[in-house]
């Protein structure tokens, strides 16, 4: 098993992209360009996924200030940012 020593440099230092992330966050983002105040639970039946699911593709999304969030818990919603 090799060990990584402080001396040695990272040769890669951009994170893994995971492509079905992405195509999961463009599904989205296009469902969002159609509709306004989409609960959480809508978009994991678009999805055909679990809420905590969408929740984890939901994430960057909300970081990257793409999508705002409206509401909290279960009354919280999605739109695109304007």
């Amino acid at each position: 098993m090799a060990k990584f020593s402080p001396d040695e440099e990272e040769t890669d230092s951009k994170p893994t992209v995971f492509p079905k992330t992405d195509s999961k966050q463009a599904v989205i983002l296009n469902y969002l360009s159609h509709n306004t105040n989409v609960p959480t639970r809508k978009l994991a039946e678009v999805l055909n996924l679990s809420i905590t699911q969408v929740k984890f593709y939901l994430k960057p999304l909300l970081q990257s200030e793409q999508i705002v969030a409206n509401g909290t818990f279960k009354n919280r919603t999605y739109n695109l940012k304007k």
